[in-house]
């Protein structure tokens, strides 16, 4: 069994230039599915800057409303070049989305994958539109 077959991988997030701006990710939809693992890649962040991702959601998928708790965080230069992950299980409603702030300093930001997961109907599918290629699965002879 691949990891693939499990989850549907979407990236919802281009990456950001270096500044200060705070987009939201594009929404997922979470019918048929459990979870959704939000993986966020912050790149350089510039003296005391910071970078947030929070998660949002919303039942029509247009009022968004914060996930209490749902956050974290990168602090300061010492945190540039590593990842931002925030995972939301049996959210109340059916849309989530990351809303993205970078503050006190220009910070890099190089974009976030949702990874949802416990779908209700295996194998699951990866979208073309989420692909640059088609997916590759490889299984190698066991081990002696």
């Amino acid at each position: 069994m691949y990891l693939t077959d499990e989850i549907s991988a979407t990236l919802v997030q281009a990456a950001l230039a270096d500044g200060q701006t705070d987009p939201d990710s594009d929404s997922v939809d979470m019918s048929g599915y459990d979870g959704v693992l939000f993986i966020g890649s912050v790149g350089t962040i510039t003296g005391s800057g910071t970078v947030a991702m929070a998660v949002e959601q919303s039942a029509d998928d247009s009022s968004f409303a914060a996930l209490t708790g749902a956050s974290a965080q990168a602090d300061a230069a010492a945190d540039s070049d590593k990842l931002l992950m925030v995972d939301v299980f049996r959210p109340t409603d059916r849309y989530v989305r990351t809303a993205l702030t970078r503050a006190t300093a220009n910070s890099v930001y190089n974009g976030t994958i949702a990874l949802r997961y416990k779908a209700k109907s295996k194998p699951t599918a990866q979208t073309a539109a989420s692909l640059a290629a088609a997916l590759v699965q490889v299984m190698t002879p066991a081990e002696s």
